[in-house]
C-alpha cells in the first residue's frame, strides 16, 4: 500500500502521531511520556490497524508496551533502540511487515497471545508461526547457551543483539546467512557451533562487539561483510574457509592482535584491496605443511643519506605489495625483491606518512602497478625515476608534490585523472608511446608545463580533458632529449 504523506493530515493528540487513511488509524509515533503503554484498538472510535516505522525508536522512556487486539500490522524499527523496554505484549491479529526490533538491551519478555496465526513464543523466544523465523532473543534471558530450532531458516536482523548472558550459540542447519547485527554487542559471545554446510554469508555487524577469542568459519562461507567482526577486542585468531571469495575492507575494525588464518594460497577474487590494511600477520594454507606466514614490517634497510628504509607489506600470489613506507629516510629506493618475492605494486597512499620529508624515490623495476594517491600531498618530493615494468598508474598519484620533471617509462599503458595535479614546480612531462588510455585531466596548477610525447597522436582512449589548459605539446619525443 503506497501512501503519499505529503497529502494527507498528520494529527498528534499528545499521545500519538498518526493519520487516518482509507477508514483506519495508522500510528506514526509515540508521542507520549508515560513508561507503561497501551497502544489503543481505537482512537476516537477509529480502528488502530498499523504501527508505521519506527513508532517507538530510540525511545528511552517506554518500559512496557502492549499492543492492543485488532492491530493489524507493525512495520519496521517499531521497538528498535528502547535502552528501558523490558516487556511486549503482542495480540493475536498483529503480523509484522519488516524487522520491528534490534538494540533492547533491557529486554526481558515477550508474550503473544497463543490464539495468534502469526507469530509463536517458545521459551521465551519469539519467532514466526511455523518458526522458520526468529525474530527476537530477549537480551535479558538469563540462558547462557541457546540452540537455535532445526525449522529456523533465517534469523533476522538484530534478533540476538545485546544479549548478556548469550556465551554460546548453535545455529539451524537450514540458515543460509547471518544478517545484520544479528549478535551485536553479545559481549559474553565467545563460541558458535555451525551445523551442516548451507552457510554461505556473515553480514554487516554480525559479530561485532562480542568476547570471540578465536573462531573459525566453516567452509562455505563465501562472504564476510564489513564490520562483521569490529570491536571484537579479545579475538586473537579467526580461521577463513578455501571458500571464502568475498571479504571487504574493515571487516574487523579494532581488533588489535589478530591473526588471520586461510585454509587457501591467497586471497579470494572479490577480496577487496583495503581487507588487511592493518597489516595483520596472515598464515596462507592454513593447517597444511605448505602454510606460509605473512605480513608485518619488511627488513629496516639503514639509508645512505640517513634515516631508515621499511615498508608494511601483503603478500598476493607469490607478489609483495607495500602498503606503506614505515621508515624516515628522505630518499627512498624500493627494492625489487622482498622476502625472496617480487614487489609489484605500491599501495594507496602508500606514502602519505613521509609527506613532510621525502624528497626523492626511485621505484624498482619489478613495479607494475601504483595504486590512487600513493604519494598524494608529498610536498617535498622533487624527483621520482621509474622502473622499466609499470604499466599503471591510479588517480592523484603524485597529487600535490614538487616534482619538475618527469619522464613516464615506456610500457606504461594506463594512467588515471589528476596524476599530476597541483604541482605547481612540473615544468616537464614525458607521456611515452604505449601510454593507451588517460582518464581524465593530468594536471592542474602547472603553468609552465610543456607535455612531450613519444608517439605521434595521442592513445586511443586518452580523455578529452587530459590536456584541459592547453598546455604546449611536442609529439615524436625523445625522452633521452629531456
Amino acid at each position: 500500500m503506497n501512501i503519499n504523506l505529503n497529502l494527507i493530515e498528520h494529527i498528534n493528540n499528545g499521545t500519538w502521531l498518526y493519520f487516518v487513511f482509507d477508514g483506519v488509524v495508522h500510528i506514526e509515533k509515540y508521542t507520549g511520556k508515560d513508561p507503561v503503554v497501551k497502544v489503543p484498538a481505537d482512537i476516537d472510535g477509529i480502528p488502530v490497524k498499523f504501527l508505521e516505522d519506527g513508532v517507538f525508536l530510540e525511545n528511552s522512556i517506554v518500559e512496557e508496551i502492549e499492543v492492543s487486539s485488532g492491530v493489524f500490522e507493525i512495520k519496521t524499527n517499531v521497538f528498535c533502540k528502547c535502552d528501558n523496554l523490558k516487556k511486549i505484549t503482542l495480540p493475536a491479529t498483529v503480523d509484522f511487515n519488516g524487522i520491528p526490533f534490534g538494540r533492547n538491551p533491557k529486554l526481558e519478555t515477550i508474550s503473544v497471545d497463543p490464539e495468534s496465526k502469526h507469530l509463536k513464543v517458545v521459551d521465551g523466544v519469539l519467532y514466526n508461526d511455523d518458526m522458520t523465523f526468529l525474530y527476537v532473543y530477549p537480551a535479558q534471558k538469563a540462558d547462557k547457551s541457546f540452540t537455535i530450532p532445526a525449522s529456523v531458516e533465517s534469523v533476522r536482523d538484530y534478533a540476538f543483539s545485546c544479549a548478556a548472558n548469550l556465551e554460546e550459540v548453535t545455529l539451524s542447519e537450514k540458515i543460509t546467512q547471518l544478517k545484520y547485527a544479528n549478535f551485536f554487542q553479545c559481549s559474553a559471545l565467545k563460541k558458535v557451533n555451525f551445523v551442516g554446510s548451507n552457510l554461505n554469508k556473515i553480514g554487516t555487524w554480525c559479530f561485532a562487539e562480542t568476547g570471540f577469542e578465536e573462531i573459525e568459519i566453516p567452509s562455505g562461507v563465501r562472504s564476510v561483510d564489513a564490520n562483521a567482526f569490529t570491536d571484537c577486542k579479545n579475538l586473537k585468531s579467526i580461521i577463513f574457509p578455501n571458500t571464502l571469495n568475498q571479504l571487504m575492507e574493515d571487516w574487523a575494525k579494532n581488533v588489535a592482535d589478530l591473526t588471520v588464518n586461510v585454509r587457501m594460497a591467497t586471497k579470494g577474487k572479490m577480496w577487496q584491496a583495503d581487507w588487511n590494511k592493518e597489516n595483520r600477520k596472515i598464515v596462507w594454507n592454513f593447517g597444511t605443511e605448505a602454510a606460509v606466514e605473512a605480513g608485518g614490517p619488511a627488513e629496516v634497510i639503514t639509508a645512505p643519506g640517513g634515516g631508515t628504509i621499511s615498508f608494511d607489506t601483503e603478500e598476493d600470489g607469490g607478489e609483495v605489495i607495500i602498503k606503506k613506507y614505515t621508515g624516515t629516510a628522505p630518499v627512498v629506493e624500493i627494492p625489487e625483491v622482498i622476502g625472496g618475492k617480487p614487489v609489484t605494486q605500491i599501495y594507496s597512499k602508500a606514502f602519505v606518512p613521509a609527506k613532510d620529508f621525502l624528497t626523492e624515490v626511485k621505484i624498482a623495476n619489478s613495479v607494475k602497478k601504483i595504486d590512487n594517491t600513493a604519494f598524494e600531498d608529498c610536498k617535498k618530493l622533487a624527483k621520482v625515476t621509474f622502473g622499466t615494468d609499470l604499466q599503471q598508474l591510479g588517480k592523484s598519484v603524485f597529487y600535490g608534490t614538487a616534482l619538475e620533471t618527469v619522464i613516464l617509462p615506456e610500457g606504461l599503458t594506463s594512467m588515471q585523472a589528476n596524476c599530476f595535479c597541483d604541482c605547481p614546480n612540473l615544468t616537464k612531462l614525458y607521456l611515452p608511446k604505449t601510454l593507451r588510455s588517460i582518464g581524465g585531466a593530468v594536471e592542474d596548477k602547472s603553468a609552465n608545463l610543456h607535455f612531450y610525447c613519444g608517439g605521434e597522436k595521442k592513445g586511443p582512449v586518452w580523455n578529452p580533458s587530459w590536456n584541459q589548459n592547453e598546455r604546449p605539446v611536442d609529439w615524436n619525443v625523445d625522452p633521452a632529449s629531456l
